[in-house]
């Protein structure tokens, strides 16, 4: 269901997913990322349901997000062999900033290291935002394929100038 919106309730049964990644853990100030999902299909509902969350630490903890989505998708029976699933996904995501942990040029004395306090602006070091994504999926018992397109609303993750830093959308594509 992170693919595409499209696959939550692909399945009959409820479908709980975990997920953990320490990309590059030899290095120091690493990338962690933390997932859990569920979903499951509703038969009163005509399709499925699904949740995720997320959490994402970057650069020890320097930038930390964290999502949470609710999922809806409708299935559409053409005929006995291949049906259409269409998903939308509705997302909250909050993003802090430890400026704390940030070090710039002027800070820098050339005998003694990173010594000085800078004179960058501080930003607000918390901000959360709404973001939608769409996707279709189309099924038999033999094939499957699809794509979606997430952030649809591009939406801000500007810290200090707003309006200055769009998320932008994510097409994908996927065939089985």
């Amino acid at each position: 269901i992170y693919l595409n919106p499209a696959f939550a309730g692909s399945v009959r049964c409820p479908r709980v997913a975990l997920n953990y990644r320490n990309q590059w853990p030899g290095l120091n100030k690493t990338y962690i990322t933390y997932s859990a999902s569920y979903d499951q299909h509703v038969d009163a509902l005509g399709g499925g349901v699904g949740l995720i969350l997320m959490n994402d630490k970057a650069g020890n903890g320097t930038l930390n997000s964290t999502t949470i989505s609710g999922i809806y998708s409708y299935n559409l029976n053409v005929n006995r062999n291949f049906s259409i699933r269409a998903g939308l996904q509705a997302t909250y995501m909050q993003e802090r900033l430890d400026f704390d942990k940030l070090t710039f040029g002027d800070q820098i004395d050339p005998r003694y290291g990173y010594i000085f306090p800078t004179q960058e602006d501080r930003p607000n070091e918390k901000h959360g935002f709404a973001d939608f994504s769409a996707g279709i999926v189309g099924y038999s018992s033999k094939i499957y394929g699809g794509f979606a397109v997430h952030h649809l609303t591009e939406p801000d993750q500007a810290f200090i100038v707003e309006g200055s830093s769009p998320l932008p959308r994510k097409i994908t594509a996927h065939l089985g």
